[in-house]
């Protein structure tokens, strides 16, 4: 029927680790090298990075799960679910 979800995995862990790892993990750390450490803003970056990697995975989830493919846009989900209820209140999207 569909793509098997090992593949559909891997593809997904490749993609996080090679875009979103390096632009929001990798550039970050290398420029903050030379920054002290602690302060009174590690709690609160700690706790939006983790409410940003949870949002992340779940977008992750829902690409494998229901879409059938990756974020990659040459790897675009075979499914697209639109949910028109939300086309009919938000009017930008109808331009």
């Amino acid at each position: 029927m569909g793509i098997s979800i090992l593949k559909l995995f891997l593809k997904n862990v490749l993609f996080t680790i090679a875009f979103p790892g390096v632009v929001a993990v990798f550039i970050p750390l290398h420029l903050a090298k030379e920054l002290p450490r602690g302060g009174f803003l590690e709690i609160p970056g700690i706790f939006f990075l983790i409410i940003g990697a949870a949002i992340y995975l779940w977008c992750i989830w829902d690409f494998a799960t229901f879409g059938q493919g990756t974020p990659i846009p040459i790897d675009a989900p075979i499914v697209v679910e639109v949910n028109f209820e939300n086309l009919k209140k938000n009017r930008t999207f109808w331009r």
